[in-house]
């Protein structure tokens, strides 16, 4: 289990609770077991499967020129971009590792807000190739999002109005 603190007072006692304070000091913090051990291998098989599914597109989007798998043999850092499109009945757990509170809960408690929204879940795969490591970068462009110093003061005043997971499953 997650234990440590939390600033905020409206989560059940079963949730999980973690350090927001070091979460707005750090920017990050690594958890473990978030996914149960007996989750894991059925977890595993249905993003393989979800994969699968978006290969396939790949490949029946791929242009003349391109190679057989299309963007997944040419991207340095192949994406399943809509997860949620791809969910079926036999795949229905990759969803709801979404919704447990060693996620959502945990996510909940980071925001500061009882009730969490998902906005996009994502899969990062594998290149075909090495293509090296990806270039450091924040998921904020203040060229389009605002300016810098008032969403610095928005953060520092109202904390921080998403949460990104990072779940190797492998």
């Amino acid at each position: 289990r997650i234990t440590v603190k939390a600033s905020c007072a409206f989560w059940g006692s079963t949730m999980p609770t973690v350090d927001r304070d070091q979460f707005m000091r750090d920017g990050y913090v690594i958890l473990r077991d978030v996914i149960p051990a007996h989750e894991l291998k059925q977890l595993r098989a249905s993003y393989e499967i979800i994969l699968e599914k978006q290969k396939a597109i790949w490949r029946s989007k791929r242009g003349p020129d391109d190679p057989p798998g299309g963007y997944g043999d040419t991207a340095s850092h192949p994406t399943v971009g809509h997860v949620e499109e791809l969910i079926d009945g036999e795949t229905g757990n990759a969803v709801e590792v979404w919704l447990s509170e060693s996620t959502r809960g945990v996510a909940e408690q980071l925001l500061c807000h009882p009730v969490a929204g998902i906005s996009a879940m994502q899969v990062m795969c594998n290149p075909t190739f090495e293509y090296g490591p990806a270039d450091w970068h924040r998921d904020v462009h203040p060229a389009d999002s605002g300016p810098l110093g008032l969403m610095q003061a928005n953060l520092v005043e109202n904390g921080p109005n998403y949460v990104q997971w990072n779940i190797p499953l492998y």
